[in-house]
């Protein structure tokens, strides 16, 4: 299994975080995923797993 993590920005305490997630692929035995984390319409971080 592996996850990958960007780091994109920074955000300050108390910022608003959303989440919005999709599976790209899924087989017998593993699922990949993709995601995003954003704050006040800006990217924080993507990450992609399997």
């Amino acid at each position: 299994m592996q996850l990958n993590v960007h780091f994109i920005s920074g955000t300050k305490q108390g910022d608003f975080l959303g989440a919005e997630d999709e599976v790209m692929r899924v087989t017998q035995s593993v699922v990949y995923v993709r995601g995003r984390l954003i704050a006040d319409d800006r990217l924080i971080a993507h990450a992609d797993g399997v």
